[in-house]
């Protein structure tokens, strides 16, 4: 089971963002943020901004429907979740 941080970091490489080192990713405005300051498991603004990108993809599958349809009638923590297996999937798909 991957770390919160393994997490946030890898929905942030979904979303585009590129490592710096380690411990930084680059940040839309060219600056840089801490792996720790990244909030997609705390906040619904930053998790839904992901929900968008994979509302955008070009995939039909039943596990795109599953991350969509959760975001109505579930818990940050349980959409969290979702939207991570989903990137490994997606992830694994791109390797193919």
């Amino acid at each position: 089971m991957k770390t919160t941080e393994e997490n946030n970091r890898m929905i942030a490489e979904f979303m585009g963002y590129k490592m710096i080192n380690d411990l930084q990713i680059s940040t839309p405005n060219n600056g840089g943020a801490f792996l720790s300051e990244l909030k997609y498991h705390t906040s619904w603004d930053w998790l839904m901004s992901v929900i968008d990108r994979i509302k955008d993809l070009e995939v039909n599958t039943r596990d795109k429907d599953i991350v969509l349809k959760l975001t109505l009638h579930h818990s940050l923590d349980d959409v969290y979740y979702c939207v991570c297996k989903f990137i490994e999937w997606y992830n694994e798909q791109e390797k193919l």
